[in-house]
């Protein structure tokens, strides 16, 4: 069985596009004449298409991967941004802005719905920009709660690991185009390929600057609202500042969004916190009740038992990487790198596509994170390279160095006051810093001041022996400097006070009134005791679980054709866009098999140490597209992605 423990969640990618002649609004009732194509450029094609594709009826039917969709209309009681269905609004410079919305045929799976934002810009002169926004893992497995596969389209063969192999990559951050285009031939009825040779280029080649994409998984516990509630404890405080109000998630540099809480019962379904650089965001958690969300949505009923057991045992982890958020793991990948060529000074002849990753320039594309998925996915042992899950390194990066959930949880008040009588230079300037000194710099790579060179300054000790007494001090009292001592009296402060029942509260106020010393040490004693089991025993149990693993839904490129409504037959020829062409080492796979040998078990064996030279392998050439369906009275077409090795 192939197994995951990441999900491929939406993706929103941007590219230039050429645009000189901007189109008003077609008549939707209107046949498109294929005429008119050739002689349009390129954005007035895609500008057409959105206005043809959002006006669909609902009984005209477009395939994804075997499965009959139709168009979702949007209601005259519904505004077009807040209703479910698709709409497109143009702008009287040629822009577009809207929702593809496509639910399935099949009458079982109604609920079960596929959308593609899209967002057209007619810039200065020629220039222009699309902007897709759609889910892979959604588009081909109908739903997100399993991860989704693709197989190659040339071997047939099923990768393991799929959250970091280039034969999920390269598909999963192309599909949205690739689907644009497919429903474009068929709302229309025309042969002409939607998007420029230039641009599909640089579709393939990985050029398409990243908005934001999003990652998920699930993180084992035995009661998801406690977890939830938890969290929200330990960052939701609200502390009263000089003259404003402040939390224990500003304290950690995060911004703390307001819990959702379910009406009826007061759980908590979910907590949103992020991480901002500047005034922009950079990296956004969501931890979320997904059995809770599916019944609001409707999906829950009909699951089956394995996602529903996935779903009723674990707290949903959703992972979003804005765009500075992607340059930061591009960096860290970097510096991997930089590591393994150390390691392993042949490393570029065995994987020649990762030669220019440390020259080229820095930014937040397609090129860049698919090959920062993979350099951190790998693990290098006994001469030889295992590919692991993208999720090994990304959960515990978002967990313990993004939000420092590992530190939060695991320090004790015991620890805490042993710290606090440490004569130490250094511990003296952290204990007598304010909360906005001690602080982590936007850009770790820049030269800007930072929790560690304001408490070398202040005790005047050198910027190393700073990070050695955090090292020591983490070990030895499970404190780390790099959050300000703010943090840690007002997390055992406050949780305490709001984890206590109303009858102790109560009891708490009595004893104040009377005075009763023996009596209030006894209740804060058993609030801080209720406290620390909810943050180490709950949240610190959960956060430290080796993820959940799923069974991973494998995409049929070639699946037999569905029924159609009223008795239309299905149609004998699939469209498939194959991706760009790629080369890999003689004698390395890139693309194992799925039943690898007991030895290799852990991990995805991708090379051998004893290899010289290896001469690369061609394989077929990019973009090719499959004659157009004839024409009927439903347009129809089967969306298959094919994927080189």
């Amino acid at each position: 069985m192939l197994t995951d423990t990441l999900i491929f969640e939406p993706l929103i990618l941007s590219i230039p596009i050429h645009y000189p002649d901007p189109v008003s609004r077609a008549d939707p009732q209107t046949k498109f004449q294929q005429t008119k194509f050739p002689q349009s450029s390129e954005g007035a094609r895609i500008a057409l298409a959105l206005d043809a594709i959002t006006n669909l009826p609902p009984d005209f039917a477009l395939f994804i991967y075997g499965r009959a969709h139709g168009n979702i209309p949007t209601t005259a009681s519904d505004s077009a941004k807040s209703g479910s269905g698709s709409f497109c609004v143009a702008k009287a410079d040629g822009s577009r802005e809207g929702r593809i919305a496509l639910k399935p045929m099949d009458p079982a799976k109604r609920n079960k719905r596929t959308r593609v934002s899209f967002k057209l810009y007619k810039g200065r002169g020629d220039q222009g920009w699309l902007t897709l926004g759609w889910n892979p893992t959604t588009m081909i497995a109908g739903d997100n709660v399993h991860p989704a596969s693709v197989p190659n389209a040339q071997t047939g063969e099923i990768v393991r690991w799929p959250s970091s192999a280039k034969d999920t990559l390269t598909p999963f951050f192309r599909l949205g185009f690739v689907a644009l285009e497919g429903f474009f031939q068929q709302a229309t009825e025309t042969k002409e390929p939607l998007f420029d040779k230039s641009t599909w280029e640089s579709i393939h080649e990985g050029a398409a600057h990243i908005v934001r994409t999003q990652l998920a998984g699930y993180l084992p516990t035995p009661d998801v609202p406690e977890f939830l509630k938890g969290l929200g404890v330990l960052y939701g405080q609200t502390i009263a500042s000089g003259k404003g109000i402040s939390n224990l998630a500003k304290f950690q540099g995060l911004v703390f969004e307001k819990p959702y809480v379910e009406a009826s019962s007061g759980e908590v379904t979910s907590i949103l916190v992020i991480k901002p650089q500047g005034k922009k965001p950079s990296i956004s958690v969501l931890f979320y009740n997904k059995e809770a969300r599916l019944r609001q949505i409707r999906q829950r009923k009909g699951l089956p038992e394995p996602k529903a057991a996935t779903v009723k045992k674990n707290a949903r982890l959703d992972m979003t990487l804005h765009s500075l958020g992607v340059k930061a793991v591009v960096r860290r990948a970097r510096g991997r790198l930089k590591e393994m060529l150390k390691e392993d000074p042949d490393i570029f002849r065995r994987f020649p596509d990762l030669a220019d990753f440390l020259t080229r320039k820095e930014g937040s594309t397609v090129w860049a994170l698919e090959r920062a998925i993979r350099i951190l996915s790998l693990h290098h042992r006994g001469g030889k390279y295992f590919r692991y899950s993208f999720a090994d390194w990304l959960v515990p990066y978002i967990l313990q160095d993004v939000l420092r959930l590992d530190v939060v949880t695991g320090f004790t008040v015991k620890g805490y006051e042993a710290f606090l009588r440490s004569n130490d230079k250094v511990a003296v300037a952290w204990r007598n810093a304010k909360p906005s000194d001690i602080k982590v710099s936007d850009n770790p790579e820049s030269d800007d001041q930072n929790w560690a060179t304001f408490l070398a300054e202040k005790a005047g000790v050198s910027l190393q022996t700073v990070y050695n007494r955090q090292k020591a001090w983490i070990a030895r009292h499970g404190i780390d400097i790099g959050l300000p001592n703010a943090f840690y009296y007002g997390a055992l402060y406050y949780g305490p006070n709001s984890v206590a029942t109303p009858k102790d509260q109560q009891a708490t106020l009595a004893a104040h009134s009377e005075r009763d010393g023996e009596k209030l040490l006894r209740l804060r004693d058993k609030a801080a005791k209720d406290f620390d089991r909810l943050r180490i025993d709950v949240v610190g149990a959960t956060i430290r679980a080796p993820l959940h693993k799923m069974e991973v839904e494998v995409a049929n490129i070639s699946p037999p054709p569905p029924a159609l409504p009223r008795g239309v037959a299905a149609p004998a020829t699939p469209m498939a866009v194959s991706v760009p062409a790629k080369t890999q080492p003689v004698g390395i796979r890139l693309s194992p098999p799925q039943a690898a040998p007991a030895k290799q078990r852990a991990g995805a064996l991708l090379g051998a140490g004893s290899r010289k030279s290896p001469e690369p392998i061609k394989v077929p050439q990019p973009i090719k597209v499959a004659p157009t369906l004839p024409k009927s009275g439903i347009a129809k077409a089967k969306l298959g992605v094919s994927t080189a090795v």
